[in-house]
């Protein structure tokens, strides 16, 4: 039989069906990606809580490619709890430090010409 999770809020109960997935036994098993949707909304509460506190113009997709390209880029979690745990303790500087070391991989990449509205050019 497939689950689903209760959320309990202050403005009452949220119940979220579970995202499953196949394994090769055939058994189903949830997985707690950012696809999963008890995961996003932990996700749209830590988003609140850094546009909140420390960073104002960062952005779920932001948030989004962390988790999946930096914390869980190895593993997922195996639980709704580890995975909330992971997102409720990523910091703004994990952000910061993940946002600006693409930054620099995107821009090593690019052409000279694509910065010339920046550094000014013909």
């Amino acid at each position: 039989s497939v689950t689903s999770d209760m959320l309990t809020t202050k403005a009452g109960t949220i119940t979220a069906k579970a995202d499953w997935s196949e394994q090769e036994e055939g058994m189903k098993q949830e997985v707690f990606d950012v696809h999963n949707r008890l995961v996003q909304m932990t996700m749209v509460l830590k988003l609140q809580k850094l546009n909140r506190t420390e960073l104002p113009s960062l952005s779920y997709r932001n948030l989004e490619d962390f988790l999946m390209e930096s914390l869980w880029k190895k593993a997922l979690p195996g639980s709704l709890h580890q995975a909330a745990d992971e997102i409720l303790s990523v910091s703004a500087s994990d952000i910061v430090r993940f946002l600006s070391m693409r930054a620099v991989r995107d821009g090593a990449r690019s052409n000279l010409e694509d910065f010339s509205d920046v550094i000014g050019g013909n």
